[in-house]
């Protein structure tokens, strides 16, 4: 029995350390393309996530979860393109300030419109002048 427990050890350290190289080249490749700015100063914030409909991307969900709640404050707002970790922000009372959405059927115009109407309605929160060429047709 020793023999077979060894040999199954063996077998999923190995397939661990295959994970693992995976796992450090989404994070590589997530912190490549998805930087979060560090706050400057005390103002709210109004972040905008991309988030896949289904859950075949496990690993970038959790991963763009875990960094958007690092750098969340109450005061900040999020817009959520993707239906798959809407639900779960909502629970952690995180403010969502668009209806859920599939990232496969929107409309970037529809989303220029809502950031601007965010930016535009919290008063010296947000710099909305430079979303108007985005919202104008």
């Amino acid at each position: 029995m020793k023999l077979v427990s060894l040999s199954k050890l063996q077998r999923y350290r190995d397939r661990k350390g295959h994970f693992e190289a995976y796992y450090d080249a989404v994070s590589h490749a997530t912190t490549q393309f998805i930087d979060f700015e560090v706050a400057t100063d005390n103002k709210p914030k109004l972040y905008f996530v991309v988030m896949p409909d289904l859950g075949l991307c496990s690993t970038y969900i959790q991963g763009n979860m875990r960094k958007l709640l690092s750098v969340y404050k109450p005061e900040d707002s999020v817009v959520v393109i993707g239906t798959q970790s809407y639900e779960s922000l909502k629970n952690k009372s995180v403010t969502i300030v668009n209806p859920m959405q599939s990232s496969e059927h929107f409309e970037l115009l529809d989303v220029c419109k809502t950031i601007k109407t965010v930016s535009c309605n919290t008063p010296n929160c947000y710099d909305c002048s430079r979303l108007r060429e985005c919202t104008e047709s």
